[in-house]
């Protein structure tokens, strides 16, 4: 069986974080997306909250098999503990640009203390932008 998975900051292709390198080599690309919701600047990586009638996050979906090792590693990066964690990998509904309908995706999102934290207008993440 095959998931969707919606990635809006450090995950993205264009980071060039390590990360982002293997699952665009591990996953199918499926295109561009967005949910409602509001995207925050953490330093050198932004958190995105899911906020339904808010702003849209941009991001990009891919693909990989539910039973892919991958999907562990990923929760290793984004240090996805239960109760302890500022992200959580949740399911959500994105709007996927290529097929034009919503769509069911995995995202990490943001639990953190959002007070005092910027607010990234657009809700495009892009890392050149915001050196």
């Amino acid at each position: 069986m095959t998931e969707l998975l919606f990635v809006y900051g450090t995950l993205r292709p264009t980071s060039g974080h390590p990360m982002a390198v293997r699952l665009a080599h591990a996953a199918a690309h499926r295109g561009t997306g967005w949910f409602e919701g509001v995207l925050f600047d953490l330093g050198e990586y932004p958190g995105a909250v899911a906020l339904p009638g808010g702003a849209r996050v941009h991001g990009e979906l891919f693909a990989l098999a539910a039973a892919d090792p991958l999907w562990a590693a990923l929760d290793d990066y984004e240090d996805v503990r239960a109760g302890v964690a500022a992200f959580a990998r949740v399911l959500l509904d994105v709007w996927s640009q290529a097929d034009r309908v919503n769509v069911r995706a995995q995202a990490y999102l943001y639990r953190g203390q959002t007070a005092g934290r910027r607010r990234i207008e657009g809700g495009d993440w892009c890392p050149a932008r915001l050196r």
